[in-house]
């Protein structure tokens, strides 16, 4: 995929679909499936798989969203993203630095960055990332978070940061609307997802009900 295509994707992007075996009703990679052309980005997040195994199944994400409007990111490991010609890598603040590894593969990769507090999300915009996950909005179990951090704090970073900013923690199809409303730009689920008898159609609900905020906000 061309990088003016990748950039298009990612600056126009509404629904963030991550992959996590642990939180799958279905297989993972049946899940994957159903969510490639539903979702606008797709991200393997596997973080205790040994890295050959975690290698394959990134080389049959891409196989599988190649050609088609679905990103796929790689979640930690910019060296599995490279290998298996992922379109970019989504860091965590204790990961390589985001500075590091654009120096390293400048733009071979897209770069995404989880942050957690107003500063970090500053900060985010000095090292050439390009968007960044804010949350955890609301209480879930995907995150070693006690309490969602609110739908003020969102507001608060999407006012004052210019990168596409991704809503994640506790997304649900009732609650996607008041993620817009207050300013994100697109939103992220796990457990919403991979814990979906059907997947993509569950998708293409939480779109919709994102979409609608959008529409009111």
């Amino acid at each position: 995929m061309k990088k003016e295509t990748q950039k298009k994707i990612l600056q126009s992007m509404q629904l963030y679909g991550i992959i996590s075996e642990k939180f799958c009703r279905l297989t993972w990679d049946e899940t994957a499936r159903r969510l490639v052309g539903n979702v606008d980005v797709l991200q393997l997040r596997e973080k205790e798989l040994p890295a050959d195994e975690l290698l394959l199944r990134a080389r049959y994400l891409r196989k599988i969203t190649r050609g088609t409007k679905t990103l796929l990111f790689i979640n930690d490991r910019p060296d599995i993203a490279l290998l298996s010609e992922a379109d970019g890598v989504h860091l965590g603040q204790n990961d390589l630095p985001a500075k590091e590894v654009r120096k390293m593969w400048g733009d071979e990769l897209l770069i995404g960055l989880s942050t957690h507090s107003f500063r970090e999300a500053q900060e985010a915009e000095k090292t050439g990332v390009d968007y960044i996950g804010v949350g955890p909005v609301f209480p879930t179990p995907t995150k070693p978070f006690n309490a969602g951090k609110g739908l003020n704090y969102v507001m608060k970073v999407c006012n004052a940061v210019r990168l596409p900013t991704v809503a994640i923690g506790g997304i649900k199809e009732h609650n996607a609307h008041k993620a817009a409303n207050a300013g994100a730009q697109a939103i992220a689920a796990i457990s919403e997802l991979c814990g979906s008898e059907f997947p993509g159609r569950t998708a293409r609900h939480l779109r919709s009900a994102f979409q609608k905020g959008k529409s009111h906000s």
